[in-house]
């Protein structure tokens, strides 16, 4: 029985697409892997010649994973690529799914370790997190001029969160110089763990901007510089650690 997904990420991954959304009836959340785990190729995400984008209602079959990938029970297999998109989901409709909490994705940095997730119970592994900020800048990474974050927090007292973006469309207008607004839903994200040992890092699960959807449009405050029209906050000393995620 096929079910209708409304999509919220159809992001950069190694390899491919990791394509993300919410089930429109249940309001569960949802990511289409292909047999085996891993990215969705690209031309996968081409829907009548056009790039699955957030908000469209698309038509899949699919089947939840037994088990469950490692720390990612939002993952279902794919069990034919005939995506059929019934048409778009409004802004307000997708709001009554947004989390309230201010912690994003277990906890108030920008990875969480496997030996917390290993802690938890399966049904309490959360990868997928639909944010609404209402005070996000944009800023370009310092070593890599490709490359943004979004830094955002949830709520008026929350924790300052600097998230790596890997949502392609938005990484593009960032890097024409296009203005995006600060009130935003963010699909948020949360990795398989990755470890590089080249750079001395063990395993860890980070988290990623994967999708973003303008609000209403605001004025950047004060503290805020207008760099090639793009609301952009200075680099915070910490990035020059964030050297990949």
């Amino acid at each position: 029985m096929p079910v209708r997904m409304i999509c919220m990420a159809n992001s950069w991954r190694e390899g491919g697409r990791c394509v993300a959304g919410i089930v429109e009836d249940t309001g569960e959340w949802i990511r289409p892997v292909p047999f085996g785990g891993g990215p969705v190729p690209r031309r996968r995400t081409l829907v009548r010649n056009r790039e699955l984008a957030p908000l469209d209602i698309v038509e899949l079959r699919i089947r939840r994973l037994a088990p469950v990938t490692r720390f990612q029970k939002e993952n279902c297999e794919v069990l034919d690529w005939n995506w059929k998109t019934v048409g778009r989901a409004s802004i307000e409709g997708v709001l009554r799914h947004c989390c309230r909490s201010p912690t994003v994705l277990h906890n108030c940095g920008k990875v969480v370790e496997p030996s917390f997730l290993a802690r938890l119970p399966e049904y309490q592994w959360t990868s997928l997190q639909l944010v609404r900020a209402e005070n996000v800048t944009f800023t370009r990474h310092e070593y890599d001029p490709d490359r943004w974050q979004a830094r955002f927090s949830v709520g008026r007292r929350g924790p300052d969160y600097r998230i790596k973006i890997t949502d392609p469309t938005a990484t593009e207008r960032l890097n024409r110089g296009d203005a995006i607004a600060s009130e935003c839903l963010l699909t948020v994200s949360l990795t398989e763990p990755i470890a590089f040992p080249e750079r001395g890092k063990p395993e860890l699960c980070y988290k990623l901007v994967a999708g973003i959807v303008e609000l209403a449009r605001s004025r950047p405050t004060t503290d805020r510089t207008r760099q090639r029209g793009v609301s952009v906050r200075r680099p915070h000393p910490a990035d020059d650690a964030d050297l990949f995620f």
